[in-house]
């Protein structure tokens, strides 16, 4: 590709994803590309909107995520695929925050992580079932939902 003087390989390069990555209104197909708002956005982990729809964050137990990250995401220029929650036609992998057994409902927890749904009294984000067992900080696959809320009484 040929470059001008004022432009460089990267920038063209940049510009193409970015191009790309804006044409995100209309239907998708279980995936979506979103940009980090800050830097070193793990992958694996169940993200949110910022104050706006270009942007992710990840997501704390007690708001409704819309996907998990595809891959880490290094740069707050460069764009993010998210696989969207009970959409994707595949199972997913989700890092988990403590030990998960297989058939487990999971909710959401702290920095976008999954954990098992407790059996203690509160209000819960489902957002599928677990089909592998794991530990803390294991990638467990996940059969994916659309998130909804779950309050335990007592």
């Amino acid at each position: 590709m040929k470059t001008n003087n004022k432009t460089t390989l990267n920038e063209t390069r940049l510009r193409f994803i970015f191009s790309n990555t804006k044409c995100a209104l209309g239907t998708h197909e279980g995936t979506l590309s979103k940009f980090p708002n800050a830097d070193n956005l793990p992958a694996h982990r169940l993200i949110r909107f910022t104050e706006d729809s270009d942007h992710i964050q990840l997501c704390p137990n007690d708001e409704l995520p819309i996907g998990v990250t595809y891959q880490p995401g290094t740069s707050t220029l460069l764009p993010v695929c998210i696989h969207l929650l009970g959409t994707h036609k595949y199972t997913l992998h989700i890092q988990a925050s403590d030990a998960v057994k297989a058939g487990s409902l999971l909710c959401s927890d702290d920095n976008g992580y999954v954990k098992a749904m407790p059996t203690t009294s509160g209000q819960y984000i489902c957002i599928g079932i677990a089909l592998t067992d794991g530990q803390k900080d294991d990638l467990i696959e996940v059969s994916t939902t659309v998130p909804y809320k779950i309050e335990i009484k007592e």
